[in-house]
């Protein structure tokens, strides 16, 4: 407590100065009593007299004039006055005077020590400015460095001792108060002091209480409510309860009777399971502390009813060294209206390591009703490890978040980043801020998505916010990783026509965005569990970002990272979803990038309303894994009404850019508009060949070079680019630089002979491109079914207006920058291993494959594919199948069927097939034409036996000895006693330029280019090596 230099007695101020004066410090209580015991008395003098005897010795009589050890007048002189702050040469001189007996004013007579100390500290003790005095600024230095001393000695020697409660009912006033559980006075039961009939009024400065609470009597009161009034500070030790309370009975103080408590702090709890409670708070009581807590106990701290009425209120709250079940911040009251307006802001300071199942801090609910701009905002500042199982803080609309420790919240800390796995109840939020340089780790954030009342059908514009970004989480600063499951990531709102006057939707600004979170620069997560609508950026590291519901996402990427095996992918991002990972090497799963786009007239005059989800992964080895990439159509409403001659259409699809490094991605299928960039790099795309039937969409209008006109149509389009030109490509592929390898598979797994999906697919549709860029890269194609790779070329006039028109032939490379060309058919039954040749199934039909025997077929037009293509490798991986083990019972493979047209001689063409049919009831046998009859023993004729079919046509075949090859890769069949039986048609050119009219080819018009060529376009050599 604070004690006022005028509170002294004479005697105690006469001694702490005369002490001070001599040694520089004020005298101890003990050394009071040795001097005198006066210093409580009225008698300065009898004071300064006794610590001068005690110091001093024969002083006190006059006898001496300096301190032991001293030798000079002026030392001493000079240590009295530096006591005083005081170093001034001449106010030095003057008392050194005094005690050698030269000065002037004391008649030229040694003044004794002691008196020459009273003299000192009563001058500056007293001293005071007068009108120019030279040494006004001297003398206040030794005013003030003496009362402060003084002060501060005051306080300490006139503390009072603690008032100790007792077992009986005490009433008291004091500074402070003591209590600890005692025994009766039969000495039999140990009880605690605090009681309800005890009144405490505290006195000074921040009167405190520090009580005890131990195991509750039979007859005693289990929650006490004592009259303590103007305490300011309630430190409560939980010492051991008896067990037949333990988790079940309340125990605690009830402050119902109190006034002026400010801080409570609960500095220890000593027992297992206690429900503890502290209830009755002031409005006042804003600082709350809980520190030592042993497991599995609940804490709860209840305020008033109608205490909490003001707006801006707020509450500390420290947290150390818990392990506990549950701690709750609430508000008391007997209805809602009696509650609602807790605390504005609540600060959450962690300094010892946490471990709680269910923190709690209750809504202001009335406040958000009632007062407009009502918020309610949680800051946890985390300076030790802490996990929190549940945080239910419903009320809250702004979280900010200081980490320097680990922090988790979470459900359960070994199962972090599910759906499931929610730790956090946050329903109204609308901005958390994280910063630290540790990691954190919240799962389950929910927030609140301001939704557009499409009833109102008002105009969407500038004005209002129904597109504004809602929910916010802003990780930007952080170097820790942040580690975070968002439980939804839109308002999943409808799209609405708010005028029907228009064609179309209004869906741009009711799309939102939704959510926009950023990361920093550590190594973070990010998992949305729902569609998303709303920007993700997370900065430099290694991070991963996941749009799904289901599962973990890492379980559905086991095959390549790319398509897995059964097609899995993640949930929707909505046309207004942007995707950043910065640098570092990053991981993106989600499922179908959509578009959108207005179509309204009056507010859709260019191609900027049009938005399509985007993924950037930057710089390092990536890894995406998304579902279809979509287009939206974008017009823009000219002079006339909506979809009038002068309208043009622009196509806007999602993209995809994995910048530099060796990335791996894989999507379903990719709308026109639609762009995947790989960057430089070694870089693998895997496809999987299920739910989409075209894997790259076509140009609208391929080939159409001129726009609608009033008066012409006919061979026109309304496509344009964004630049007002003409459209003509379709979906993209960039591979970029590098050595890259494009997949495209199609498997089934099936557990019958039933088809599962479609059975005819298109890679590479009309003006779609795929570039693989410089490097050495290759494309994969592995069947089942029917495989278009590239569509066929034409020769033809596309446009179709007048034959005096220019002529646009549909002939250009799809496929750029791609050396080698794998086409492989894999079995249609697939067995359990391969043995023998053969493969073996040891449960008929258990891992089928595709039921459509017959359909195994790849076709391209390598016309599509620029000259950077060397090789097609053929495979057919059909092959016969014995029904179990040991059966010597055998199904067929069928016969598998590669078509290339336009191929080219300079392209290396090579094969490699098993034997796949030869089987006659369920017996393998020589399926040679000729074979020996089993009835006659003689020669017979056997039924035509195939196993690969080859239909083959070369461009500009118009030699007359064109010479080509095919290379048969007997490495497939070197373990087994077979051989294959092939099919090969030979057939004219596909696609022959030559003595081409607007219309169509004719030979007459080939003879005139040409008479002695070979109007066939057919192989006149063909070997097999």
């Amino acid at each position: 407590m604070s004690t006022s230099i005028s509170s002294l007695s004479p005697g105690a101020l006469a001694a702490i100065k005369l002490s001070i004066a001599a040694t520089g410090r004020a005298p101890s209580t003990t050394e009071l009593v040795t001097y005198a015991g006066a210093y409580k008395g009225t008698s300065a003098a009898a004071s300064e007299d006794a610590v001068a005897a005690a110091i001093l010795a024969p002083a006190a009589s006059g006898g001496q004039n300096l301190l032991p050890g001293v030798f000079s007048a002026t030392k001493q002189a000079t240590m009295v006055l530096g006591y005083h702050g005081v170093t001034d040469p001449a106010a030095i001189a003057y008392v050194a005077k005094m005690l050698d007996g030269t000065n002037p004013d004391a008649g030229n007579v040694a003044v004794p020590l002691n008196v020459t100390l009273r003299i000192v500290a009563n001058f500056f003790q007293s001293w005071k400015d007068t009108p120019s005095n030279a040494y006004n600024a001297v003398f206040n230095t030794g005013r003030d460095t003496l009362n402060a001393a003084i002060s501060k000695s005051a306080e300490a020697l006139t503390a009072e001792k603690p008032f100790q409660l007792t077992n009986s009912i005490d009433v008291a006033t004091g500074n402070r108060f003591e209590g600890a559980p005692a025994y009766t006075p039969g000495g039999t039961d140990f009880v605690n002091t605090l009681q309800d009939e005890d009144v405490l009024t505290g006195s000074g400065t921040n009167p405190t209480l520090d009580i005890t609470l131990g195991s509750v009597n039979d007859a005693a009161e289990s929650t006490i409510a004592p009259t303590l009034n103007g305490i300011e500070t309630v430190n409560v030790k939980i010492a051991g309860l008896s067990s037949t309370l333990e988790g079940t009975t309340s125990v605690g103080l009830d402050f119902q009777e109190t006034n002026g408590i400010k801080t409570l702090n609960v500095l220890r709890i000593a027992d297992n399971a206690p429900n503890l409670l502290f209830e009755n708070l002031q409005d006042v009581t804003t600082g709350v502390s809980l520190t030592q807590a042993t497991r599995n106990g609940v804490v709860t701290f209840d305020w008033r009813e109608d205490e909490l009425d003001g707006l801006a209120e707020t509450l500390s709250i420290g947290l150390a060294n818990l392990r506990l079940n549950a701690v709750n911040f609430i508000e008391g009251g007997d209805s809602k209206e009696d509650q609602g307006y807790f605390f504005e802001t609540v600060n959450i300071n962690v300094t010892g390591a946490v471990n709680v199942d269910a923190l709690t801090i209750v809504a202001n609910v009335e406040e958000d009703r009632f007062e407009t701009n009502a918020t309610q905002t949680l800051n946890l500042d985390i300076k030790a490890q802490a996990e929190f199982n549940n945080i239910d803080a419903a009320g809250v609309e702004f979280v900010n978040i200081k980490a320097t420790a680990p922090l988790l919240i979470a459900k359960d800390e070994d199962d972090t980043l599910l759906a499931a796995n929610d730790g956090i109840v946050t329903p109204q939020l609308r901005k958390m801020t994280i910063e630290g340089s540790a990691t954190v780790t919240i799962d389950g954030i929910d927030a609140h998505y301001e939704t557009f009342d499409s009833n109102a059908k008002a105009v969407l514009d500038a004005s209002n916010d129904a597109g504004a970004t809602t929910v916010v989480i802003d990780g930007s600063t952080m170097t820790g990783n942040l580690m975070i499951g968002i439980a939804r990531g839109s308002d999943n709102e409808t799209y609405v026509d708010l005028d029907a006057s228009l064609a179309g939707n209004d869906l741009l600004k009711i799309e939102g965005p939704d959510l926009a979170v950023t990361s920093g620069t550590g190594n973070d997560r990010i998992e949305v569990y729902g569609e998303l609508a709303g920007t993700v950026t997370t900065n430099a590291g290694n991070d991963y970002v996941s749009v799904n519901t289901g599962a973990d996402s890492d379980t559905k990427t086991t095959a390549s990272y790319a398509m897995n095996a059964t097609g899995e992918t993640g949930d929707a991002l909505h046309g207004v979803t942007s995707i950043d990972t910065g640098a570092g090497n990053d991981t993106v799963f989600a499922g179908a990038m959509n578009a959108v786009a207005d179509l309204e007239g009056a507010r859709n005059s260019t191609y900027t309303d049009a938005k399509a989800a985007s993924i950037s992964t930057g710089d390092g080895d990536d890894k995406v894994t998304v579902g279809a990439i979509n287009s939206a159509n974008d017009w823009s409403n000219e002079n006339l009404d909506s979809a009038q001659w002068d309208d043009k259409i622009f196509i806007k699809g999602a993209s995809i850019s994995t910048g530099a490094g060796n990335d791996t991605i894989g999507f379903a299928s990719v709308a026109e508009g639609g762009v995947v960039s790989a960057g430089a790099g070694n870089d693998s795309v895997a496809v999987r060949l299920n739910s989409s039937a075209t894997i790259f969409a076509a140009d609208t209008d391929a080939d159409i070079v001129t726009l609608y006109t009033e008066t012409a149509t006919a061979g026109r389009t309304r496509e344009v680019g964004q630049d007002g030109k003409v459209d003509r490509i379709g979906a993209w592929l960039d591979a970029g630089d590098g050595n890259d390898t494009l997949t495209f598979t199609e498997s089934e797994t099936l557990t019958a002979l039933v088809e599962n999906g479609l059975t005819a697919f298109t890679i590479v549709a009309r003006d779609a491109k795929v570039d693989g860029g410089a490097g050495s890269d290759v494309m994969n194609v592995v069947a089942l079914d029917t495989v278009t790779v590239t569509v066929s070329t034409n020769a033809n006039d596309q446009d179709t207006n007048s034959a005096t028109d220019a002529i646009v032939q549909d002939l250009n490379a799809n496929v750029e920058g791609v050396e080698t060309l794998n086409l492989t058919i894999n079995n249609q039954i697939v067995g359990d291993e391969i043995a023998g040749g053969v493969s073996i199934n040891k449960a008929l039909n258990k891992n089928a494959t595709d039921d459509l025997a017959t359909d195994g077929h790849i076709i391209a037009d390598v016309m599509r594919f620029d000259a950077s293509l060397t090789a097609i490798n053929l495979v057919s991986n059909e092959i016969r199948m014995e029904e179990g083990v040991g059966t010597e019972r055998y199904q067929a493979g069928t016969a598998t069927t590669f078509t290339l047209k336009n191929m080219r001689s300079d392209v290396a063409l090579s094969l490699a097939a098993n034997e796949a049919t030869g089987i006659t009831s369920n017996k393998r046998v020589d399926d040679n034409l000729l074979g020996v009859s089993t009835a006659s023993g003689g020669l017979t004729q056997r039924a035509s036996a195939n196993d690969v079919t080859l239909n083959l046509d070369y461009a500009s075949a118009r030699g007359t000895s064109d010479t080509v090859a095919l290379s048969i890769d007997v490495t497939k069949n070197a373990t087994v006693d077979q051989s294959i039986d092939l099919t090969i048609n030979l057939g004219a050119t596909t696609t022959d330029p030559t003595g081409t009219t607007a219309t169509t080819w004719t030979s007459a018009l080939a003879n005139a280019a040409s008479a002695t060529d070979d109007d066939n376009r057919s192989i006149e050599n063909f070997a097999i090596k």
